[in-house]
């Protein structure tokens, strides 16, 4: 077997790290995603990639820990975050330790990538739900090796996937690397997200300067679109606001389709998690214990094993925190017991796809629409500000 065999490929990007002459290199498939691409000519055969897969091995597992209920005291901090800003306190614990952090962060308004910050004003870069798959580059797997041999401690954030992936270090760095893995749902490929952006500007004639897929505002609540744009040739700064299923991207996103392959299998998808801590939403909070519940979001913070248990003991004093006994704690989360469900005509949306580009998404949501999804929409709000004449 070689590595740009697994079909079961996540896009983790190890074997991109192991590979002691560079002949693997990344190949960015519009449905697959980014995999691994094989130059056999400078292959060696050494089967470092083989061997660091973590579709292809075993990764070792935490059992669940203890469940709590948890958000940032700071309220700009909260109301920055996607959920409970709980990600933003260990960031801060880090930092303050001469610590690095890596995170998913927009890189410009159309592609996500894992960087490293070490300073707190950075810390928002991480913060934010992005639901297209983060690239990470072997640069930020070196320099991620080179803190770690220096001593610095390292919180590393992403899918279960990725942090399986960083699984490797820990039988040299036991406690120095924390790693977090969020309760995923699946990743659709960064080159679709790519081509929803370019069909809106080209539609709307804009240009789109940011996309935030969890806004929160404090009358509408939190699971809000906000579009930062101006219209070509002028300077008129924009924003318009809308709930999830009013962008068809979203809305493909939320219904399942368009994911990479291995998503839908996703050994990760259990409550037995590879992260020291996992962050999620606390969805069902509101059944089990109401008086938690807040309208701009709740943290679902599980604690895995010891180190999660130190890490977390040095932020509780910057987060309103409850412990949560009970079995229904895990419940309003899927992907904590079974993987998303693949669409029966997700196969034929991606055909579509491949011949139409994204008119062939566009189209589908315009169907769903005017169904079941119109009746619960939104109008989107406008607002319009003026920078010069």
């Amino acid at each position: 077997m070689t590595i740009d065999r697994v079909t079961t490929c996540t896009g983790c990007m190890m074997c991109l790290s192991s590979c002691p002459v560079n002949a693997i290199s990344v190949k960015d498939d519009i449905l697959r995603g980014k995999v691994p691409w094989i130059d056999y000519s400078e292959c060696i055969e050494c089967d470092r990639c083989i061997r660091i897969c973590p579709e292809v091995n075993d990764v070792v597992k935490e059992k669940t820990g203890k469940v709590y209920a948890a958000f940032n005291k700071k309220n700009d901090a909260y109301m920055r975050a996607s959920s409970g800003g709980v990600f933003a306190c260990l960031a801060e614990y880090v930092i303050s330790q001469g610590g690095i952090v890596v995170g998913a962060a927009w890189t410009n308004n159309k592609n996500v990538e894992h960087i490293i910050i070490d300073n707190l004003k950075d810390i928002n870069l991480l913060q934010k739900s992005k639901y297209l798959q983060s690239s990470i580059s072997k640069t930020i797997f070196l320099q991620i090796e080179n803190a770690l041999k220096s001593n610095r401690l390292v919180l590393f954030s992403g899918t279960p996937c990725q942090v399986a992936g960083m699984k490797r270090y820990k039988k040299k760095y036991e406690d120095k690397l924390v790693l977090l893995d969020i309760v995923c749902h699946g990743v659709i490929p960064g080159r679709v997200f790519e081509t929803y952006i370019d069909y809106l500007e080209n539609r709307y004639n804009i240009d789109i300067l940011s996309f935030d897929f969890r806004h929160k505002d404090r009358r509408m609540g939190q699971y809000l679109n906000k579009i930062t744009y101006k219209k070509k040739n002028t300077m008129r700064l924009c924003e318009y606001i809308g709930t999830w299923n009013m962008s068809s991207y979203f809305y493909t996103f939320m219904m399942g389709y368009m994911y990479r392959e291995s998503c839908y299998q996703c050994k990760y998808s259990t409550k037995e998690r590879v992260g020291d801590i996992t962050l999620g939403d606390f969805w069902g909070i509101k059944a089990i214990r109401p008086e938690l519940h807040r309208r701009h979001g709740l943290s679902l913070v599980i604690v895995n094993n010891e180190l999660g248990n130190r890490v977390m003991t040095n932020i509780m004093k910057s987060i309103e925190v409850h412990e949560i006994n009970d079995e229904r704690a895990l419940a309003d989360n899927p992907q904590l017991s079974h993987p998303c469900t693949k669409p029966n005509d997700n196969e034929q949306l991606m055909q579509e796809y491949k011949k139409k580009g994204y008119k062939a998404i566009a189209e589908k949501y315009k169907r769903a629409r005017s169904g079941r999804c119109k009746s619960k929409c939104i109008l989107l709000v406008k607002k319009i500000y003026y920078f010069g004449k």
